[in-house]
């Protein structure tokens, strides 16, 4: 198996983002490359079942996205080599030692195009939300605070890299939205000029482009399209969270629970410490220290108006 390096893998990124149009030959001769890469990597993972479902679509519509890219010349080779893998991972089980690191490249790869189609999701949802013409991308919309706290824990390890990704994405969302944007815009009168003059066929290349970002942008956890709250991952139900009140309502005896709502921030208590979670896509947002004041439970959270703030806590329900 050929191991995908982050440098590779960086590398054919921001090719495949420098351009719609029909990349140079050396271009193409790396991306058919990278086909193969990932062509064996799903292979593998097809059997092993290494990747979750973020990743793994991540992956498809990298490879679908270079299809068009491979030298026909070259096509039959690849086929080839792809025929040879397909045939050992039918015949070889998945812990053989042939397949020895195959789960950390995979992983590796998988994590690494999630990233760079999850910066493209966040590209379209901040022209969606920003642009009075952008109107058409309505999965990337809702799923962008979901690709942005993906982001920000990839680039967590690498400094720079989520930078890096985002520079090289907006511009590349940009021009396939305003290449589509009189034929899908609700707003066409506003749509930008196009420049430079598309090349042949671009257009339609646009076009499935912002049509896989939205197809991944399905996969991402976070907020939905009914705009309904969403639990956060791991709480079994909404009756085992709270949400802060004031301390005065607080110690009204015999207060009812409060709906969890889009909007507002609940909390599970475990002890004296709590988690504080948006429930419009479930992510924890901060942490607190609860403690008791009569029958009532106070939190105070820097999130919640600065560490020396109290406030009371309410039972919340679905």
């Amino acid at each position: 198996m050929i191991r995908t390096r982050f440098a590779r893998l960086n590398a054919i990124a921001l090719a495949m983002a420098a351009s719609l149009a029909w990349p140079g030959a050396a271009q193409a001769q790396s991306m058919g490359q990278a086909y193969v890469d990932i062509a064996t990597h799903l292979a593998i993972d097809g059997k092993c079942k290494y990747l979750d479902p973020a990743r793994q679509q991540a992956l498809a519509l990298t490879l679908e996205e270079l299809d068009p890219a491979i030298n026909p010349a070259n096509r039959s080779l690849i086929n080839q080599r792809l025929d040879q893998v397909r045939g050992v991972v039918a015949t070889k089980p998945c812990g053989d030692p042939v397949f020895a690191g195959a789960k950390t490249a995979i992983s590796e790869a998988g994590t690494y195009y999630q990233a760079v189609w999850s910066g493209r999701v966040l590209a379209l949802g901040n022209l969606r939300s920003g642009e009075l013409w952008a109107t058409w991308t309505p999965v990337s919309g809702v799923k962008a605070s979901a690709a942005s706290h993906f982001l920000k824990g990839w680039g967590a390890s690498s400094p720079g890299a989520e930078a890096q990704l985002l520079s090289a994405v907006r511009p590349e969302a940009r021009r396939a939205m305003i290449l589509n944007c009189a034929a899908q815009s609700s707003e066409a009168a506003k749509c930008p000029a196009i420049t430079p003059a598309p090349a042949e066929g671009e257009a339609a290349r646009a076009k499935a482009w912002v049509a896989r970002v939205e197809r991944f942008a399905t996969k991402l956890p976070g907020a939905r399209l009914d705009g309904q709250p969403v639990l956060p991952e791991g709480i079994a139900s909404w009756g085992s969270l709270y949400t802060p009140i004031s301390l005065e309502m607080a110690l009204v005896p015999g207060l009812p629970k409060m709906a969890c709502k889009v909007g507002m921030t609940v909390v599970k208590v475990e002890g004296a410490k709590a988690t504080l979670y948006n429930p419009r896509d479930g992510f924890a947002v901060g942490e607190g220290t609860v403690s008791p004041m009569g029958a009532a439970l106070t939190i105070t959270s820097p999130q919640l108006g600065g560490p020396g703030k109290m406030l009371g806590l309410i039972g919340c329900q679905g």
